[in-house]
């Protein structure tokens, strides 16, 4: 099934590679944190973007998360490829670790989806992840080794 996902995913890369291309700056850097609310909790990102081609970019993140129960840090990297102006699929991988699991290889993802930036400052994204090791590591809130599972993300710029 992952097989098959994959290859109408890299079919779409090739259908949309004529989509109207748009115009943006070849490096593009973003970071945010929230700040300390007092419960020893951190939520941080970072974003590196850039353009390889008009229409396809590549991007480096990393996602950090620590509060009562968990301490984890997630590094995806991704290509994007832009079929409208507004909308782009993306696919890469990512690796995730637990630090309160010592010594635990961190779980390595592969992941495809699409994202919409829906108005400006307004952005919506749905992957698909799978794992492709067998790392204790899991992803919050699923607690099964090796299962797959949609991520739904959003970014509120302001």
């Amino acid at each position: 099934m992952t097989r098959w996902i994959f290859m109408v995913f890299l079919g779409c890369f090739q259908f949309w590679s004529q989509a109207q291309e748009i115009e943006k700056p070849a490096l593009n850097i973003e970071s945010f944190g929230y700040p300390d609310f007092g419960d020893n909790s951190r939520y941080t990102d970072f974003n590196v973007t850039y353009g390889l081609t008009n229409g396809l970019d590549v991007a480096l993140s990393g996602f950090y998360h620590r509060d009562l129960i968990a301490e984890r840090f997630r590094v995806p990297i991704l290509l994007k490829k832009f079929i409208s102006q507004k909308t782009y699929l993306l696919g890469g991988a990512q690796a995730e670790w637990d630090f309160r699991l010592a010594g635990e290889p961190p779980r390595m993802d592969l992941l495809m989806g699409i994202g919409h930036e829906v108005k400006e400052g307004f952005m919506m994204e749905a992957s698909f992840e799978k794992p492709s090791n067998d790392s204790d590591v899991t992803p919050l809130g699923i607690g099964r080794k090796g299962a797959g599972f949609l991520r739904l993300k959003s970014k509120f710029k302001f």
